[in-house]
């Protein structure tokens, strides 16, 4: 029988994972080719690797819950048989996790991830799991511990202008949420621009989404306007269903920023349903609040009520609390 692990094989999973960029629905189509023909060898390696790829893919479309299905069961079957669990399923699970809501959890298993990666003879490169890891920690409240990951990812080895922008982008949103906003459009300005000459067009709508709540923390709401459409629309005609939910959530708060308060809140609506059916309880705790005050402004009590109730049974701040307390129990500090 043919070894589906070897070159060749390996090099379809490449192909995968570089098709995430331009085409997440067709990347999706090969993992499942790959992780159907992996499991017909028998050979857990390669079902790692394929179920990885395909984890990768969905997480880009916003498929949060399937991912990490997909994810969980590839580990468990490295743990059935007495196997270590490869560092990316482990990382990619918590990715899905996060989007889910799930901080502790997220953080826990990307944390053990890029323990992991740093002891592996197989020398991993270091900076997705550093960048996966830190945006968990952001999401938490523990900004400057996930700068002080960006700063190791954006030095490690082996990486591309690409990989490097992406990290500076992740890096952006993290000083978005500590109030500098405009070191964040710096960085943000500079990404745009090296990811439209590359035409990678995924990095390219989640920089201008970055971009775009740049600039409506800076008070300059047409500009962010203008950035958060275009990402709406690349990341629609990529199928990325994550990044037009959060791209509209975005939006909407940029409207409700701008006084237009009907816009606001048929953005808000759209992106809280785009947020249900992902499961990316963050997006959608975000888009509730804004379709909430939206309505609330135009008079709509009652629905402003049960949109604030929806948010208040999603938990942000106890998903929030449940992150960070996972950081500090995994550095050994106390409560």
């Amino acid at each position: 029988m043919r070894n589906v692990a070897d070159t060749v094989f390996n090099e379809r999973i490449e192909s995968a994972l570089r098709l995430v960029e331009r085409d997440p629905g067709a990347a999706e189509v090969l993992a499942r080719s790959l992780v159907e023909e992996a499991r017909r060898s028998g050979e857990l390696r390669a079902i790692g690797r394929a179920a990885y790829a395909l984890a990768v893919a969905l997480v880009a479309r916003g498929e949060h819950a399937m991912a990490a299905h997909i994810a969980f069961e590839a580990t468990a079957e490295f743990e059935a048989l007495g196997a270590p669990s490869p560092c990316e399923l482990l990382s990619i699970r918590g990715s899905a996790y996060r989007n889910l809501g799930m901080l502790g959890l997220a953080i826990s298993l990307q944390t053990e991830a890029l323990e992991k990666a740093r002891a592996t003879a197989d020398r991993l490169p270091l900076a997705p799991f550093l960048n996966n890891l830190a945006s968990s920690l952001s999401d938490a409240g523990e900004h400057e511990a996930a700068l002080a990951l960006l700063a190791e990812a954006e030095t490690a080895a082996g990486l591309g202008v690409a990989a490097i922008e992406g990290i500076r982008t992740n890096r952006a949103l993290v000083l978005v949420r500590m109030g500098r906003s405009a070191e964040a459009r710096k960085l943000l300005t500079q990404a745009v621009a090296r990811f439209r000459d590359q035409g990678a067009e995924r990095s390219l709508a989640e920089a201008l989404s970055a971009l775009g709540e740049a600039f409506g923390a800076e008070g300059r709401a047409g500009e962010g306007e203008a950035a958060l459409r275009e990402a709406l629309a690349l990341a629609r005609k990529l199928g990325l269903g994550a990044a037009a939910a959060e791209a509209r959530a975005r939006l909407a708060d940029n409207l409700f920023a701008q006084g237009r308060m009907s816009e606001a809140e048929a953005e808000a609506r759209a992106a809280a349903d785009a947020a249900r059916r992902s499961g990316a309880r963050s997006v959608l705790a975000a888009a509730i609040y804004t379709q909430g005050r939206a309505l609330e402004a135009r008079g709509r009590y009652q629905e402003a009520a049960a949109a604030y109730r929806e948010r208040l049974e999603l938990r942000p701040a106890c998903a929030r609390a449940e992150g960070r307390e996972a950081f500090r129990a995994l550095r050994g500090e106390a409560g």
